[in-house]
């Protein structure tokens, strides 16, 4: 979003004396940095301002002058580029030689971070040859990227009374605009949110309403700068901050970090202003990749704004990946979800190295022999303390918190492992589909690190199934796509998993290669729902997928009426608990007799 987009190398010259000569950690910490370069459209709004402003960077031993605005250069009556160019030669040029060693000192302890703001009094030569007497305050700010900039505000105290109090009331107003608004969107920011949101709260109560919390989050946010660029992405924040300054007309609406914005308004029709906005904000995103997803708490049991905003988070988090659902409530059944995600977190890499995570295996059979023709892995985490943890739990954390990957590799080596033993003991082996990440698919050399894990245990990649989430695969280009037609040459098929689930299915066909589709649940559980339209539904679905070339699998078939529909309709491969309830394979003799499995691969 707002970010400085190119950066250049430092090249060795005349150390600025500004900072003095600085030793110790907090070189060492910026001994690697690089200059930080400013937007052209922040480099121009910084470079207009009438405030005598100048911002530094101590970098590699130096203090590097980035910018300084029109006031600065009309305070002390020279060009911008002969200031800069004078000021990186030498700080202390038009300073008096009494004051220099005084500034130098003020300055160092400035730059360690020994004196949080930086505060000196000193005699500069002006253009006319006097001495002027100069005040300069100023502090650090910490950039989007990390990086720390010192921002000087001077002060001619030789001006007149009249033009120190303008400067003061300019730089007064300038400060609280950077303290308390967003610059990319313009609304106001968290510090204003803190600050105020109680007094909102108390005027709702005033006008006869209930105040409420609501977060916004625009989930998949850098999938959608990935997919869209940088620039798009900063208009749908700012297109977002408009639609919801439309509906929520005259209520607190803040920008809170990233992909995040607040709202405090009354209870009163917030539901319906909530689905509005929603429509809204996806109608002005690009393509099908954006999930939406709103927290609510009211503000009844506790006037905690942090507790509120903790709770919002929790209802907000509560949503998941379901994409039929928009906004949720807190209740105060979320607290115990919340330390189940913590105890996820706290204990995953646990669960994998003592083997609570099991593989359980589900059938999947072909409707025109009745025969097993392969297995889908699923993870299930049996714990000693909480017993069985169900995958709906712990995989949302762990695709939360970019730790799914471990589960993959994990399941996969399981499987690999497994299938050799069973192999030795002279059991007939079907493929088996393991569900992947598409971080999976994005990692260089992920193709190479599968290979390896197969090759370990005398598998082949006709062995294993590649099974990647629509909502996952409508999301992602570039090295993805490559990585998948580079797993499919290598022999590996990939499927496509929860097709239909919302997400846009044509793009998915259009865009990718998949070997086989796997129609989403509720398309085989409510085939009479709306007058059959369903029935149709899967109909259309699988003459498309045959037109392409693409084999079909219905999943969460639990009765005999859906497996024949789908059976009679031409649906290839079918999956559920009427045919097949999960369950591990720990030995050989768990395993179907022979002749209940297909001697060959999928196809």
């Amino acid at each position: 979003m707002e970010r400085a987009v190119f950066r250049r190398k430092v090249q060795p010259g005349n150390i600025c004396p500004f900072f003095g000569s600085l030793t110790g950690g907090f070189m060492e910490e910026n001994r690697d940095r690089e200059v930080y370069i400013f937007d052209s459209r922040r480099r121009r709004d910084y470079e207009m301002l009438k405030i005598p402003l100048g911002i530094y960077q101590y970098v590699r031993g130096r203090s590097e002058v980035l910018l300084i605005s029109d006031g600065l250069c009309s305070l002390v009556g020279r060009e911008r580029s002969d200031l800069m160019s004078g000021l990186n030669e030498s700080m202390f040029r038009n300073v008096h030689p009494d004051d220099a060693p005084r500034i130098a000192q003020i300055g160092e302890r400035f730059a360690c971070h020994e004196s949080p703001d930086y505060d000196v009094v000193y005699h500069v030569r002006v253009k006319d040859g006097s001495w002027h007497v100069f005040h300069t305050i100023g502090n650090w700010q910490v950039m989007e990227d990390g990086t720390e900039l010192a921002f000087l505000y001077y002060t001619d105290m030789s001006q007149s009374t009249d033009q120190i109090k303008k400067l003061n009331a300019d730089f007064e107003d300038q400060m609280k605009s950077r303290v308390y608004r967003d610059e990319l969107t313009g609304l106001p920011n968290l510090n204003y949110f803190y600050e105020f949101a109680l007094e909102f709260c108390a005027s709702t109560r005033q006008g006869g309403d209930e105040p409420v919390l609501v977060q916004f989050c625009l989930g998949q946010l850098n999938d959608y700068n990935a997919l869209y660029g940088f620039k798009e992405g900063d208009r749908l924040l700012k297109n977002t901050a408009d639609i919801l300054q439309e509906t929520f007309n005259g209520t607190l609406i803040a920008r809170g970090q990233g992909k995040h914005f607040f709202v405090i308004c009354g209870r009163e029709m917030v539901e319906e202003k909530v689905q509005r906005s929603c429509e809204r904000i996806r109608e002005a995103a690009l393509g099908g990749c954006l999930q939406l997803q709103v927290g609510l708490c009211g503000f009844d049991k506790t006037d905690d704004l942090s507790v509120v905003l903790d709770h919002s988070t929790a209802a907000l988090r509560s949503i998941g990946t379901n994409t039929q659902q928009v906004f949720a409530w807190y209740d105060e059944t979320l607290d115990e979800k919340t330390r189940e995600r913590s105890y996820v977190l706290d204990n995953f890499g646990r669960a994998l190295k003592n083997h609570w995570v099991r593989v359980y295996y589900q059938a999947q059979i072909r409707t025109e022999s009745g025969k097993i023709c392969g297995y889908e892995a699923l993870a299930r985490w049996q714990d000693p303390k909480h017993g069985m943890i169900s995958p709906g739990v712990f995989v949302p954390v762990l695709e939360e918190y970019h730790r799914v990957r471990e589960l993959d590799r994990y399941m996969l080596e399981k499987v690999c492992s497994q299938m050799q033993q069973f192999r030795k003991k002279g059991c007939r082996v079907v493929p088996v589909s393991v569900n992947f990440s598409a971080e999976d698919l994005e990692t260089e050399g992920s193709l190479s690190t599968f290979l390896a894990i197969l090759q370990k245990y005398d598998c082949t990649p006709k062995d294993i199934v590649i099974e990647i989430t629509e909502r996952e695969s409508v999301r992602k280009s570039g090295l993805f796509k490559e990585n998948m037609e580079r797993f499919r040459k290598a022999g590996f098929q990939v499927w496509v998993d929860d097709f239909g689930s919302g997400y846009s299915s044509l793009n998915v066909l259009q865009s990718y290669s998949f070997d086989l589709i796997k129609l989403d649940r509720p398309f085989v559980r409510d085939l009479d729902e709306n007058g059959g339209a369903n029935r149709k539904i899967i109909e259309g679905i699988l003459k498309v997928a045959k037109a392409l070339g693409i084999h079909t699998l219905a999943e969460g078939v639990e009765t005999k009426e859906q497996a024949s529909f789908l059976s009679g309709v031409g649906c290839e491969i079918i999956q559920g608990f009427l045919l097949h309830r999960p369950e591990p394979f720990d030995d050989a003799a768990s395993l179907p007799p022979a002749d209940a499995m297909e001697d060959g691969q999928h196809s």
